[in-house]
């Protein structure tokens, strides 16, 4: 299946395009930033952003899982609260639009004031 998909080349090229539309969500966000700061040395899959305010985190997370919207992207345990993000083959860009608009709003309706 994997080769009949492109094989690894385009698993690359399906991640850096994710990564890409990812990175220009995050430049114009004000509710997160990418935690590894230097570009080089961050993974195109998964991608982990954290907070830059004070956001009701925990809300945010059942309120995506209640509506079906996105599981388990949430931080590891011993992490910085934070989002997870895969980008890899099976990831299309329309669900990380629909995932990133589903953010947006969940950033303004949980944000702590």
């Amino acid at each position: 299946i994997f080769e009949f998909n492109g094989g690894l080349e385009n698993s690359f090229k399906v991640c850096k395009e994710n990564k890409l539309f990812l990175d220009n969500w995050i430049k114009n966000n004000d509710y997160v930033s990418y935690f590894v700061k230097q570009k080089k040395f961050q993974a195109i899959s998964p991608v982990y952003m954290i907070f830059k305010r004070k956001i009701e985190i925990g809300q945010i997370f059942n309120f995506l899982k209640k509506y079906k919207i996105a599981y388990d992207i949430e931080n590891y345990r011993k992490a910085k609260p934070g989002i997870r993000v895969l980008t890899g083959l099976i990831i299309k860009k329309n669900d990380l639009i629909a995932l990133t608009k589903w953010l947006d709003w969940s950033f303004n309706k949980f944000e702590v004031k």
